[in-house]
């Protein structure tokens, strides 16, 4: 190899079928770089920007996107809100800490920008944290559909607006069974109501213990 040449990842993309229309993803072997509906506004400049940072992009089957399948069918059929597929997104680390505090927010629940700031550890930078939010490019897997404005309005979505509310919608149907397996659970019905309350705190945070239910059946969604 020629002094200087280095090597680049190669970049791989894949059409993803949902309930709420086509999505693309793009992914080496690093992890997913790129997952967005395939409507969205920014996505042609969110592509011309990976191949200026990575290099090209071709279509084709990488391992990353085994994982991801799997766990969107699981996501969007009512089975497991959990995402464990690597993911390598592309930003400074302003923007990477923000979205790290997105991927904090349970399932069910929302936060406010100004909530999201704090979390981040940039309580007095509420615009740029709305712009790091806004330049989130893996959609649902960083939850950045899962805050709101003060007002509790949905403000704005990169993936529209329709999406965002069938989402939350969908979010909200998982904490209901959640919290349903909780209170009918052995440990839960032998603590103090106190303990119970801890219990509940705890694993609504969606830690990895699974718990089998009848599951929230996601009904094909179509735009408005």
């Amino acid at each position: 190899m020629s002094v200087g040449l280095r090597s680049q990842p190669t970049l791989s993309a894949r059409w993803l079928d949902t309930p709420l229309g086509p999505m693309i993803a793009v992914a080496d072997d690093t992890g997913v770089r790129l997952l967005e509906f395939a409507d969205r506004r920014a996505l042609p400049h969110e592509i011309t920007r990976l191949r200026r940072r990575l290099g090209p992009i071709r279509f084709g089957e990488n391992e990353v996107f085994s994982t991801l399948a799997l766990e969107l069918r699981r996501y969007f059929s009512g089975k497991s809100a959990i995402f464990g597929v690597r993911i390598a997104q592309e930003g400074t680390e302003f923007e990477k800490n923000v979205w790290a505090a997105l991927r904090k927010i349970p399932p069910g629940q929302t936060r406010t920008y100004a909530d999201l700031a704090r979390s981040a550890g940039y309580p007095a930078a509420l615009r740029a944290v709305a712009r790091a939010n806004g330049n989130n490019q893996i959609s649902i897997v960083v939850p950045c559909h899962r805050v709101i404005a003060a007002d509790g309005s949905l403000l704005g979505y990169g993936g529209k607006l329709w999406r965002k509310k069938w989402l939350l919608g969908h979010e909200r149907g998982f904490a209901r069974v959640f919290e349903r397996v909780i209170r009918q659970s052995p440990q839960a019905k032998k603590s103090s109501p106190i303990q119970a309350q801890r219990l509940t705190s705890t694993l609504s945070v969606w830690s990895k213990t699974k718990a089998s239910s009848g599951g929230f059946s996601a009904a094909a969604a179509t735009e408005p």
